[in-house]
């Protein structure tokens, strides 16, 4: 009486065949990383240089590069970074009352402001001392909100206040940051920068010029792995940022 089982060929046939179906499970898998990665790396690429080109090009755009614009290397620029507006509506006391539109609420311990006078020679920048909000201190329009300052002085109502903090960017230790004052530069980007092949650069009238330049330019190089056999993926952009406010 024969029992069930397999023979030593139908073994042999059946062990073959599911190495056969594992390996190609294998490199399917693979594949499927590989391009993964690949995607990861250049979504990354791309990110790095939007996240770059939309901050610099909403910071630099609004600057007088001859007062707004500090200190220009090649891998870094500093400048007043403006993060509202306002109108004085009125004095309380020693401080002033502002209708105030911006991109945050302001922070005494981080802004300052400048007032702008009738002429450009009358524009002053001065310490944001103390900031709480003051709802219906004065008649506001769509999306202002009041505040009160200390500030210092007192402008006379219908100044126009700008909301500024000092700042700079740097193409530094493989990524775009910014840096608040004196503090330390935070990541904007991951680390995919090449410092070697990226800068900044102040243009004038027909290339590059001497301060008070018409333009900044901004070389960006990025690279990052994840292409085929563990080969890098690198891009490179390059923006003219024209300063509205230019001389």
């Amino acid at each position: 009486m024969r029992r069930a089982g397999f023979s030593l060929v139908e073994l042999t046939v059946g062990l073959a065949l599911l190495g056969v179906i594992g390996a190609a499970v294998v490199g399917l898998v693979q594949s499927v990383q590989r391009l993964a990665r690949a995607q990861g790396a250049r979504v990354e690429l791309a990110e790095a240089v939007r996240i770059a080109g939309t901050v610099l090009v909403g910071e630099a755009r609004v600057l007088e590069p001859g007062v707004d614009l500090g200190v220009l290397t090649a891998d870094s620029v500093a400048l007043r970074a403006f993060r509202g507006a306002g109108v004085v509506c009125g004095v309380v006391g020693e401080d002033v009352l502002v209708r105030y539109r911006g991109l945050r609420d302001p922070e005494p311990d981080k802004d300052s402001v400048l007032v702008l006078g009738p002429e450009e020679a009358a524009e002053q920048a001065v310490v944001l001392g103390a900031s709480t909000a003051a709802p219906g201190g004065c008649p506001t329009g769509g999306g202002e909100e009041v505040y009160r300052w200390r500030l210092g002085i007192e402008p006379p109502a219908g100044t126009p206040v700008l909301l500024y903090e000092s700042g700079s960017y740097h193409l530094a230790a493989g990524a775009f940051r910014y840096r608040r004052g004196e503090s330390g530069r935070q990541p904007l980007t991951t680390e995919v920068v090449e410092a070697e092949s990226s800068g900044f650069r102040a243009l004038a009238e027909g290339g590059e010029g001497e301060a008070p330049p018409l333009a900044l330019e901004v070389r960006l190089a990025v690279r990052a792995e994840g292409g085929r056999a563990g080969w890098p993926f690198r891009r490179e952009a390059r923006l003219r940022i024209a300063f509205l406010n230019r001389p």
